[in-house]
């Protein structure tokens, strides 16, 4: 599969700084690492809608389309973009149903490691299920990107294909 408008995309945005928390289960948290969601979100009220999420308005939903592009029949609602992010291990609890996990950049290492099964995903996809499979990322040198398209539990897939 042909990922580079994706990865020119993913080059040109503009990522948010992500705040060092001490001890979060969700990674190494290195310098120049981010990790933004570019999809669709339900804020946290309970029984709020589905909305576009501010990351994906400020990237004029480019990414998502171009990940609906080559997903097209891959129900997702949310879209992670990492950069130069190692994760623990961990399950995505938040998530529900497959994800598809693509590696872009340059870098050596970095493999996806699921079940004690390593994954080299530079420039390929990997589909699973996050929220029932342990995975964690290998140490890599070079800039690393990771592109997790994922459908959040909360988020019901038929109010998303109404705001589209």
């Amino acid at each position: 599969m042909d990922y580079s408008k994706l990865y020119s995309l993913i080059l040109e945005y503009k990522f948010s700084i992500v705040r060092e928390i001490k001890g979060n289960r969700n990674g190494v948290f290195r310098k120049n690492h981010y990790s933004n969601n570019v999809g669709m979100v339900r804020l946290f009220q309970k029984g709020s809608p589905v909305v576009e999420g501010l990351k994906m308005k400020k990237n004029n939903r480019a990414i998502y389309n171009e990940c609906k592009r080559l997903y097209p029949n891959h129900k997702f609602t949310g879209i992670m973009i990492n950069k130069n992010f190692q994760c623990d291990p961990h399950k995505d609890n938040g998530n529900e149903g497959p994800v598809i996990i693509i590696g872009l950049g340059n870098y050596t290492g970095g493999e996806l490691v699921a079940e004690g099964i390593e994954y080299n995903i530079r420039n390929k996809d990997l589909k699973f299920e996050a929220s029932k499979i342990e995975h964690y990322v290998k140490p890599f040198e070079g800039d690393r990107y990771s592109v997790v398209l994922f459908k959040h539990k909360n988020c019901n897939y038929e109010e998303i294909e109404e705001l589209l």
